[in-house]
């Protein structure tokens, strides 16, 4: 879903972050807090709640909630460029995606790991040949989708891009469901972080 206040700017990459995570769905916003949408998201079996606020009409910050009980997780996005964006772009077949997960060789970076990991099917589709990759360089989290493409003879593969790209960069994690008054963090970033050009922490 969104944040209250958006425009219909938003809607695009809401529809492309739909395309990519299998068994999602969006509902409109409409005047609903988090916490009654934690709660019915909840008792409906949902696993995860994915909350895109904007920024003079762009993806500005994504908001991850793990249900039922925690933790939550908040990413600034940059640099969003969308599927019909990218030159010679394929198009997904709908089948779980193969997960690669690179250069995250901290604690912290395992915890970021296993959080968006959870939100994708167990039960990896092969068959499908679609591949999407979290790429960690210098703290900024790259994703991209692609598809295998293999020759006749099925000697030589190469990736085709599906799309869409954007880059991340962790803000929080919280402990349990998110509680922007009392709750407890297990990393924060701050200002200062980003001067240090050798410290990394993912």
């Amino acid at each position: 879903t969104t944040s209250i206040k958006h425009t219909g700017a938003i809607f695009r990459f809401m529809r492309e972050l739909k395309n990519f995570i299998p068994n999602s769905y969006f509902y409109y916003r409409k005047k609903f807090d988090l916490g009654t949408i934690m709660q019915k998201s909840i008792e409906k079996g949902f696993t995860d709640i994915i909350v895109v606020t904007e920024r003079l009409r762009k993806p500005y910050k994504l908001l991850l909630i793990h249900l039922p009980n925690g933790p939550s997780i908040e990413f600034k996005i940059f640099n969003v460029i969308y599927q019909d964006q990218i030159e010679g772009h394929g198009t997904s077949a709908g089948h779980n995606p193969e997960l690669m997960f690179k250069n995250f060789s901290t604690t912290l970076g395992q915890r970021v790991t296993r959080i968006l990991n959870g939100i994708f099917p167990k039960n990896e589709e092969l068959k499908g040949r679609e591949l999407i990759t979290f790429h960690n360089q210098r703290d900024y989290i790259f994703f991209r989708y692609y598809r295998y493409i293999f020759t006749n003879d099925f000697t030589k593969v190469n990736l085709q891009e599906i799309g869409p790209r954007f880059a991340l960069r962790l803000l929080y994690i919280q402990k349990g469901l998110y509680d922007p008054q009392q709750g407890e963090y297990e990393w924060l970033y701050k200002d200062k972080m980003g001067v240090k050009r050798r410290k990394f922490y993912l």
